[in-house]
C-alpha cells in the first residue's frame, strides 16, 4: 500500500519535532544520547558519528583511543565529506545551519543558510564527485550550492529523500518520496529526467540510492520503501534486485569497487555479489536490533554499520568477525523515517 504524500510529511515532522526537541545541556542530560548514522571519510582518516548530542570523530588508524567531540549537545543529523578536500559539511539542526568544517579540528570554514519551519529538517546532504557541488535535501525542498563559494545555485519544490552525484559533472541524482529518480542540473530549475520506479515495494519513498554501473548504460540500486529495486536510468527500466530483498531491508552501502553491496536488515548484515546478485556472507548482529546505516572503508576492507540500539561495529569484510565495537548511544534511528 501506498503512503501519501501528505502522511508521509505529517509523520516525518512529528518523528522529528519529538526527536529534536531542544533538551536542557548538562552533564547527566541523557536525553540526547542518540545516533543518526556513519559516514567513512574518503581519505580513510575518519569516522563520523553523527548525534542528537553533536558529531563524534573517531580516528579509524586507532579505534580505540577516544573520538573528538564537535557541536556538544547539538543535533547532527546528515553530513558528507567532500571528495576532493580535506573537509566535510554537516547539518545542525539545533541552529538550521549548515556548517562546512575541517575534519582534524572541528573549524567551521563556512556557514551556509539552512531551512526554518517544520520542514526545514535536512534528510541528506551529499558532494558532487568532483566538490563543486553541494546538494541538500530537506522535508519539501532540494538546493544544491556552489561547494566552494557557498552560493546557492538552485531550488526545487521536491521532496529528495537521498542524493548521490550525477554521472555527468555539474549534476546530482535525487530519489524522491514519490518513487521518482531525478537527475538534477543547477543550470536548469526544472529537474531534467523524472523516472518513476515500477511499483515493485512497499510504499513509495526512495530513502536510498546508489549508482553501480555509468556504461554503457547508468544503473543502481534503490531502497524503495523496505525494498530494493535494480534499475537501469538510461533505458527507464525497474526490477526487483532480488525476491529476498523485496522486504525488510533497513539501509545499504555499495563498496568503492561496486562489487558488493552491504544490506542491512533486521538481526543481520548480508553482503552481496553484484555480479551474480547472489550472497557471500551473512554478519549476525544481536536479535531484532535493526541495522540501518552502514559505510565501507575506502579500501573496502572493513565496514562500519550502526542499529537501532545505537551499537557501532566495525567488521572485517573478509572474514565477518568484528573488529570493534562502540555502545556509546541509548538507540539510533534514521533521520528518513524515525
Amino acid at each position: 500500500m501506498k503512503l501519501c504524500r501528505f502522511c508521509f510529511l505529517f509523520i516525518m515532522v512529528v518523528s522529528f519535532s519529538a526527536v529534536l526537541a531542544p533538551y536542557p545541556s548538562h552533564a547527566q542530560d541523557t536525553q540526547r544520547e542518540h545516533a543518526f548514522g556513519v559516514v567513512w571519510s574518503p581519505d580513510g582518516k575518519w569516522i563520523a558519528v553523527l548525534a542528537a548530542n553533536g558529531l563524534w570523530m573517531y580516528d579509524a588508524a586507532s579505534l580505540e583511543s577516544a573520538p573528538q567531540h564537535y557541536f556538544v549537545d547539538q543535533g547532527i543529523v546528515v553530513a558528507a565529506f567532500d571528495p576532493t578536500s580535506d573537509r566535510m559539511s554537516v547539518y545542525n539542526t539545533d541552529v538550521r545551519q549548515i556548517h562546512i568544517i575541517e575534519p582534524a579540528t572541528g573549524e567551521i570554514m563556512v556557514d551556509l543558510p539552512g531551512e526554518e519551519g517544520p520542514f526545514g529538517l535536512a534528510l541528506d546532504l551529499e558532494y558532487s564527485d568532483d566538490g563543486k557541488l553541494l546538494a541538500v535535501a530537506y522535508m519539501e525542498i532540494f538546493k544544491i550550492f556552489d561547494a566552494i563559494s557557498g552560493q546557492e545555485r538552485q531550488e526545487y519544490g521536491h521532496t529528495v529523500m537521498s542524493i548521490v552525484s550525477g554521472v555527468q559533472p555539474g549534476t546530482m541524482i535525487g530519489g524522491r518520496s514519490d518513487g521518482r529518480i531525478g537527475i538534477y542540473d543547477p543550470a536548469d530549475p526544472i529537474a531534467g529526467l523524472r523516472f518513476e520506479l515500477a511499483d515493485l515495494t512497499s510504499f513509495e519513498s526512495i530513502y536510498d540510492l546508489v549508482i553501480v554501473q555509468t556504461t554503457p548504460t547508468i544503473e543502481g540500486i534503490a531502497l524503495r520503501g523496505r525494498g530494493l529495486v535494480y534499475f537501469n536510468l538510461t533505458e527507464q527500466t525497474s526490477r526487483l534486485f532480488a525476491p529476498e530483498f523485496a522486504n525488510d531491508v533497513e539501509g545499504l552501502a555499495l563498496n568503492h569497487a561496486a562489487d558488493t553491496l552491504a544490506i542491512g536488515m533486521t538481526s543481520q548484515i548480508v553482503l552481496v555479489d553484484l555480479s551474480t546478485e547472489s550472497v557471500i556472507n551473512t554478519l549476525s548482529v544481536e536479535e531484532s536490533e535493526r541495522v540501518f546505516s552502514l559505510a565501507f572503508s575506502p579500501d573496502d576492507s572493513q565496514l562500519v554499520t550502526l542499529d537501532t540500539f545505537g551499537t557501532i561495529q566495525i567488521w572485517d569484510v573478509a572474514t565477518g568477525e568484528v573488529i570493534v565495537t562502540w555502545d556509546t548511544f541509548q538507540y539510533a534511528h534514521s533521520p528518513k523515517w524515525g
